[in-house]
C-alpha cells in the first residue's frame, strides 16, 4: 500500500498520525525462515540479519509491512541504510549490524499466523500488531498520535522527514496508492537527492 501525494499537515478525528521514517520500505514474511523484501521485491534478508533473527519469534504465516531504519546521531539516515543494502560480504554485514544496528519500524499487519488481516480496519490491525511487539530488540511498532499539526511541527523541528496521516478505518490494499494514507513533508526535504533511488528499492 503506497502513500498518496504530500499535502499540508492537518488534524482530523478520522485519522491516526505517525512519523514518516526515512528508510527503506520492507515487507517481512515469517515462515520456516524469514524473508525480507523491498517494495520492488528485492530480497534483502542477508543484509539485515539482526532484523531477520528478531522476527523468528513471530508466528509462522505472519506478514508485516514497515520501514528499515538506521539511526545516526538519533536521526534516521537513509544514506546509511542504503549502504547496508548494497553490502554482500557476510562478515562485513555482521560487523555493521553490531556497530550500527537496523530498526524495523513495523506499521502494519497483513497476515497473522496465516490469517488475512488486510480487510480489517487499520485500528483493528494495529491492536493485533501491538500484541506481537517484542519487549526489546530491533523490531519496533511506532506510536500513533491524534494531532497531525502538532506531530508535524515536532517532526520538522527535529529534522525528520515528515509525518503520515492514515484513516482509522482504512483497509490495506497491496501495491496501490491510496488517498487513505497521506504523507505530509516539506517539499525541499533532502532536496530530492535520493528520491529516484528510493523508488527503485
Amino acid at each position: 500500500m503506497l502513500l498518496s501525494a504530500a499535502r499540508d499537515p492537518f488534524d482530523s478525528p478520522s485519522h491516526l498520525f505517525e512519523i514518516k521514517w526515512d528508510g527503506i520500505r520492507c515487507i517481512a514474511h515469517v515462515g520456516e525462515a524469514v524473508c525480507l523484501q523491498t517494495r520492488r521485491l528485492h530480497t534483502v534478508t542477508a543484509q539485515f540479519p539482526e532484523v531477520a533473527e528478531a522476527l523468528r519469534q513471530f508466528p509462522e504465516g505472519t506478514v508485516l509491512d514497515g520501514e528499515l531504519v538506521v539511526f545516526e546521531g538519533g536521526r534516521p539516515s537513509f544514506e546509511t541504510v542504503r549502504r547496508r543494502i548494497a553490502m554482500h560480504n557476510p562478515q562485513r554485514i555482521l560487523q555493521t549490524a553490531t556497530a550500527r544496528p537496523t530498526t524495523f519500524m513495523v506499521f502494519d499487519l497483513l497476515y497473522l499466523a496465516g490469517s488475512p488481516m488486510m480487510a480489517l480496519p487499520l485500528e483493528e490491525r494495529r491492536r493485533h500488531l501491538l500484541e506481537l511487539e517484542p519487549e526489546d530488540g530491533p523490531v519496533c511498532i511506532p506510536e500513533h498520535f491524534d494531532s497531525g499539526t502538532a506531530l508535524y511541527a515536532a517532526a520538522i523541528g527535529q529534522g525528520l522527514e515528515g509525518i503520515v496521516a492514515k484513516r482509522r478505518d482504512s483497509r490495506y490494499t497491496p501495491g496501490r496508492r491510496s488517498p487513505a494514507w497521506v504523507k505530509c513533508k516539506p517539499p525541499d526535504y533532502d532536496s530530492g537527492r535520493f528520491d529516484d533511488l528510493r523508488k527503485r528499492l
